[in-house]
């Protein structure tokens, strides 16, 4: 790995205390007893694991180029990554990345989040959202963002990267950038095919082959470039929401002359919200938290549903609701209550029922949309099949965005 100017700022993570989950030989981190270091284990056990009190810094070292193969991608060459701690400093991170990886300067930034099982949306609302996300990587300079793995929404995502890439001349502003931002521990053989030797000090081509995992996920061949979050878990996903919400906001505010600005003159930017699950509002909640408008395709199923409802009741905008099933009804039987204890009891109902969950995870999501909607001011709710057409949702998407841009402001 070659020297960078910002590698002092930069660093990985490692699990410093063993702290027993429900099985005693594996550790809250994720990572079994037997895969600690002999002096974490001979020092006192811990009893609730945190990333900032419970890891220790170790040197910066897996960067490079990541190359798949027997994928049906283009031939554009391998995609930068680098793995990098949680806490870092995201505005030196943009910095390094503008610097490092040769990028041109972004014109707008489309974050998307969504599901990650393959067969959630329907065929052909999978072929819609393809076509339109074509439409918007064909934008001169756009930065496309998503989780970065090879499954749902974002497997999607780097198909119509790869096509609009294909289509365009090499070197030109018509090339796609595609990020995948991801939990390192996460990652399927992350620590095989992605850690290089610790005395190795050049810049090495990784090769991940194509394969099921039996743990974690795989990266997407289509992305143009990655980055692995290590908060010094392993095989624990969502880990990078944190970073991911901050790093959007650093990076629009480079401003388009590529120096750090002011709100005025910020890279336009949005979220796009389409299906998935509890994972998919938590980044939906980073995004707002850090100023982020987005927008929800109600209609694509499950966590962008939930999301639109809760924008919409909150707003007054549904006034007959069933409140058995928290679906609209005839208006000669509207729900009466209308208090915010009311409102929040039937984005519950609405949570369990669409999201199949329960317990503390329901909880939890609960809390993460009631936040959401703490900034609902900036949530567009786009119908996602009201439109026969990707040129119709383009269309309607397109204004949607602008008008999601000025609530950014």
């Amino acid at each position: 790995m070659k020297e960078s100017m910002h590698a002092e700022h930069f660093y990985e993570k490692e699990c410093n205390l063993f702290c027993p989950g429900k099985n005693s030989n594996t550790c809250q981190c994720g990572l079994l007893k037997e895969k600690h270091e002999k002096e974490v284990l001979e020092k006192s056990h811990g009893s609730q694991w945190d990333s900032a009190t419970s890891t220790k810094k170790t040197k910066w070292r897996c960067a490079g180029t990541v190359q798949f193969e027997n994928q049906n991608r283009t031939d554009r060459g391998p995609s930068p990554y680098m793995r990098i701690a949680d806490d870092v400093d995201v505005d030196t991170l943009v910095k390094h990345i503008r610097a490092s990886w040769n990028v041109p300067e972004p014109s707008l930034i489309v974050s998307v989040t969504g599901g990650a099982a393959d067969a959630e949306l329907k065929k052909e609302d999978q072929e819609q959202l393809r076509r339109w996300l074509q439409k918007v990587a064909a934008i001169n300079q756009a930065w496309i963002i998503t989780g970065g793995t090879n499954t749902g929404i974002m497997k999607i995502c780097g198909e119509a990267v790869r096509d609009q890439n294909f289509s365009s001349a090499p070197g030109t502003n018509k090339q796609a950038v595609a990020i995948g931002i991801a939990t390192w521990g996460a990652i399927a053989g992350s620590a095989d095919y992605l850690t290089p030797p610790a005395s190795h000090e050049d810049d090495i081509y990784y090769k991940a082959v194509y394969k099921k995992p039996d743990k974690g996920a795989e990266l997407d061949p289509n992305h143009t470039h990655f980055i692995l979050c290590d908060d010094g878990s392993r095989n624990q996903f969502g880990k990078e929401q944190k970073l991911r919400g901050k790093f959007e906001k650093a990076l629009s505010n480079i401003g388009k002359g590529g120096q750090f600005t002011f709100a005025g003159s910020k890279v336009p930017i949005v979220c796009v919200v389409v299906e998935g699950g509890p994972g998919t509002i938590d980044t939906t909640r980073n995004a707002l938290l850090n100023d982020t408008p987005c927008i929800v395709f109600d209609g694509s199923g499950r966590a962008a549903d939930v999301l639109a409802f809760a924008v919409q009741i909150s707003r007054k905008e549904i006034d007959d609701i069933n409140f058995l099933t928290c679906e609209p009804q005839s208006k000669n039987s509207k729900y009466p209550e209308k208090s915010e204890d009311g409102i929040k009891e039937l984005i519950r109902k609405k949570t369990e029922k669409d999201l199949n969950m329960k317990g503390e995870t329901l909880d939890q999501t609960l809390d993460w949309l009631m936040e959401c909607l703490n900034y609902k001011e900036k949530i567009t709710i786009f119908k996602f099949h009201e439109h026969d057409d990707d040129s119709a949702a383009y269309f309607h998407v397109s204004i949607s965005l602008i008008d999601s841009i000025g609530k950014s402001g």
